[in-house]
């Protein structure tokens, strides 16, 4: 029984990697991660029930066993995959001037950014946006009126050409 378990949780890793990784999820289709959980919970166990009803011990109680550790494992693969697209995808830094909080997204494909200001949970307004370089380990944004240098410890530049902000250590900085 232990086989049909660990060969049943082995084909689910590798169909859900297959799943996530071929269809590449943006992070507005997290929703889907909702339905498909339970779904997953569902078939597994309907499918347990009639392997025991059929007198399939082994395949129904692997599939029992199944319907609890396959929605698990899509869970770590969705989020994993989330990971990995937010990694490759955006840089984003938070800084905090005088009790306002400001984030920074990079943009890694298109070479652009925004900063906005957190106005209270869930809600913010954009104060900048432009285009960015790199040289070395630091990003130089660009908006038209000035250049705001951001390292791994500081923004330099912002809000005011002559303010030093700290980087948060929560920022989230690759």
């Amino acid at each position: 029984m232990i086989k049909k378990i660990i060969i049943t949780v082995i084909l689910d890793m590798l169909i859900f990697l297959l799943f996530v990784f071929s269809r590449q999820p943006e992070p507005s289709e997290a929703i889907l991660e909702v339905f498909i959980i339970p779904l997953l919970f569902i078939i597994n166990l309907v499918a347990g029930l009639i392997f025991l009803s059929l007198r399939k011990r082994e395949t129904g109680f692997a599939l029992l066993i199944n319907a609890v550790l396959a929605p698990i494992f899509f869970g770590i693969t969705w989020n994993g995959w989330d990971d990995y697209y937010h990694y490759t995808n955006y840089t984003i830094i938070h800084v905090h001037d005088k009790g306002t909080r400001y984030v920074i997204t990079i943009y890694k494909k298109t070479n652009d950014y925004d900063i906005a200001k957190t106005l209270h949970k869930g809600a913010s307004e954009g104060t900048a946006s432009g285009h960015y370089t790199i040289k070395g380990n630091t990003f130089y944004l660009a908006d038209g009126s000035r250049v705001i240098e951001v390292n791994s410890k500081n923004v330099i530049g912002f809000p005011l050409k002559t303010d030093t902000l700290k980087i948060d250590t929560d920022s989230y900085y690759y």
